[in-house]
């Protein structure tokens, strides 16, 4: 008598709601209003809050609705993956005016996430759980493919590298800059700042889906470069040039195996993400290394992105956002007898400017071309800029005769056009086994957990050729968010297990080594870390409690526990079980009254507020057999609830009404057992069938 029966049932809803035809040319004039909206609609969201006016739009446009029994928003709550999934569909379907019907079947998001998936909004496998909540990252990724970029011109000034704490080659990157330039996102303060990893509440939910559907909504933001390429026709002289390009040229000091500073030179960021350039001269022998910048802040670098011996350049990841960096010129066409400034650190001396010429702009020696130039430099300038009067970036300082005077030699910069832009590998630079090759680590990169609990991330490790003994290490950037722990080894494979510690994100680095240290293979590992909602915390509870009590198993293998209870006209039997089918927490009431049966499942999941029922009824006597389908609302539903079936099939003998009160009463007895057993057995944890919703049964 499981659930079986409803699968052919909500196969036929889901082809039904997934095939609309078009009913409205495409545009955000199809955001109209089709909801009214009263004083006091929600009771917490009162006239002077910021939020007040676009919770009021979003409602009106039919984008959001309240919470609890619809008389609240809850503008501090937060979204999970799947609710912000349902966002999108919406705007994705208005917007096209596509006539789309979303039809809940089981579970209740299953609808938009086929929707998603069948106009490009998300990938099949994107996201692994759609219950969990959504970071800022998640919630950008998915809006900004509900609309077409032509729906989302750029009305800001917004540089690329220019918001801080969003990394060049976040997948989400162009997403976020993309909302930034529409005027849909504005940062949390003046700096435009994102918070990736954080949640989003529902108030600012609001606010974003508004300014998504209403171009008059959207707010400006200028984010510049703070270090922007001077006017191409002004030449500089050589205290412009510092003024303007100083700050981008850095000091960079190299350290062995054992921290021990082995070597220095310099080095110049390109993009304010902090990537940088300087010679693979300076770096190759480096474990780890440092940069200070010309205000005296120090930074560490992660590591490379690409270094080549062949033409002296690499191209490495400082850690940090905001970074001063210089725009490139066209190296190829320079010409003799312009005037250069070299900026570097000679000797250890940072932050010096010279002046000079270009002496020969294409001196090859041993099959290298360098641009020759006048201004004086010195061991320790290796890997700085050589800039034109233009200000613009051209060169990479890195040799000069010892023994002849003013001879001095850079690496043009198109040479830079050769580096590859990857993942962020560890050093040292080529892992100093040159011999060894194939070696790798291969697993999911982005892992989310909730505070308090535990992720496991499978890691399967490949040595390649290289065939002594290896070691496997992780580096955790900030181990007060996560902290990670590992399985033991089974065979090439080997478990990570990551505790939830604080909110916020981290990266672990996994490297594959030998055993005196030497990188075989390294790869990063994304963290994200938010908080457990209250409903999750009581149906993980619940789910550990029928674990430990199971007593009770049905033909298919899931477990419960039954409880059975007798009286003089028949039985009742309650079965608290978990459907390893959908992964919720069912609980099954199966009733004999005389001649009737009367079954009904009631589900629970850790998010959303609309929850499957299910009602049977036979009795052979009189030939009927009938079965009726239901979501249920939570925070509207009890004794005085209108409660209809959605949908139903088999005989009632004309006691449809009869038989869905019997129905409602079943579910609020359900509900009542929910209850007794948080607060028969969960009582240490505070828990009650109300953090799923159910707020007006009484």
């Amino acid at each position: 008598m499981k659930k079986r029966l409803l699968s052919l049932l909500l196969a036929l809803v889901m082809v039904l709601s997934l095939c609309s035809t078009a009913f409205a040319a495409e545009g955000t004039g199809n955001f109209k209003q089709v909801n009214t909206y009263t004083d006091g609609q929600f009771t917490d969201v009162p006239k002077g809050q910021w939020y007040a006016p676009t919770v009021q739009r979003a409602y009106e446009l039919g984008l959001m609705k309240g919470t609890g029994n619809g008389t609240t928003f809850t503008p501090s709550g937060n979204i999970t993956i799947a609710e912000t999934l349902a966002l999108a569909c919406r705007l994705h379907s208005t917007y096209y005016g596509n006539g789309a019907q979303f039809v809940q079947g089981s579970p209740w998001y299953k609808v938009y996430v086929d929707y998603a998936i069948a106009n490009g909004i998300i990938a099949d496998g994107d996201y692994a759980s759609y219950t969990a909540l959504a970071t800022r990252a998640n919630f950008v990724t998915i809006l900004a493919a509900s609309m077409p970029a032509s729906a989302l011109p750029a009305i800001n000034t917004v540089d690329d590298g220019m918001i801080p704490d969003i990394a060049s080659g976040a997948a989400y990157y162009e997403d976020a800059y993309r909302l930034y330039r529409a005027g849909i996102l504005n940062g949390s303060d003046d700096k435009g700042t994102f918070k990736p990893g954080s949640n989003i509440m529902r108030s600012e939910v609001a606010t974003i889906v508004v300014r998504m559907a209403d171009p008059a909504a959207r707010v400006s933001i200028t984010l510049k470069n703070p270090n922007p390429s001077p006017s191409v026709n002004v030449p500089l002289n050589a205290e412009e040039v510092y003024a303007k390009c100083a700050s981008a040229v850095f000091y960079i000091e190299i350290y062995d195996r054992s921290g021990t500073a082995i070597s220095s030179g310099s080095g110049v960021f390109i993009s304010a993400d902090g990537k940088a350039l300087t010679n693979h001269h300076v770096v190759e022998d480096a474990y780890s290394a440092k940069i200070m910048t010309n205000d005296g802040k120090v930074y560490n670098v992660i590591g490379y992105y690409d270094a080549q011996e062949s033409i002296d350049m690499a191209l490495i990841q400082v850690d940090g956002n905001g970074f001063p960096y210089l725009s490139m010129g066209d190296s190829t066409k320079i010409a003799a007898g312009q005037t250069v400034f070299a900026i570097g650190s000679p000797k250890g001396l940072d932050d010096t400017i010279s002046q000079g010429i270009i002496s020969n702009v294409n001196r090859v020696l041993d099959g290298l071309g360098y641009i020759q130039m006048t201004a004086p430099i010195s061991p320790g300038s290796s890997g700085g800029a050589l800039i034109s009067d233009r200000g613009l970036l051209i060169g990479l300082n890195t040799a000069t005769y010892k023994d002849a005077q003013n001879i001095n030699l850079a690496v043009p910069i198109h040479r830079y056009q050769e580096l590859s832009v990857g993942a962020i590998q560890s050093f040292p630079v080529g892992n100093k086994i040159p011999e060894y090759s194939g070696a790798s680590l291969t697993f999911n990169s982005s892992l989310d957990v909730t505070v308090g609990k535990t992720g496991v991330v499978s890691i399967s490790a490949d040595p390649g050729n290289f065939t002594e003994d290896v070691t496997i290490r992780w580096d955790c950037a900030d181990e007060n968010i996560a902290e990670p722990e590992w399985d033991e080894w089974d065979g090439w494979d080997i478990d990570l297990y990551v505790y939830g510690n604080a909110v916020g994100s981290t990266t672990i680095t996994i490297s594959l080594l030998t055993d005196d240290d030497v990188v075989l293979a390294s790869k990063t590992l994304y963290v994200s870390v938010a908080k457990e909602s209250s409903q999750e915390f009581a149906f993980n509870k619940l789910k550990s409690w029928i674990l430990a009590n199971s007593n009770y198993t049905f033909s298919d293998g899931d477990i419960g526990y039954s409880e059975t209870y007798y009286d003089d006209e028949g039985y009742d039997r309650y079965t608290l079980y978990i459907d390893s089918s959908t992964g919720c927490v069912s609980l099954m009431i199966f009733e004999k009254y005389n001649s009737y049966t009367f079954s009904s499942f009631l589900d629970l999941e850790p998010s959303g507020q609309e929850f499957l029922s299910m009602f049977f009824c036979t009795n052979s006597s009189i030939n009927m057999d009938f079965e009726g389908y239901a979501y249920i609302y939570a925070p509207s539903f009890n004794e005085n609830y209108p409660f209809r079936f959605d949908s139903y099939e088999g005989t009632s003998n004309g006691n449809l009404s009869n038989l869905q009160s019997i129905a409602q009463y079943m579910y609020l007895d359900s509900l009542n057992y929910f209850d007794y057993i948080f607060s028969a057995y969960l009582s240490q944890y505070g828990i009650s069938i109300s953090d799923f919703g159910f707020i007006n049964l009484k």
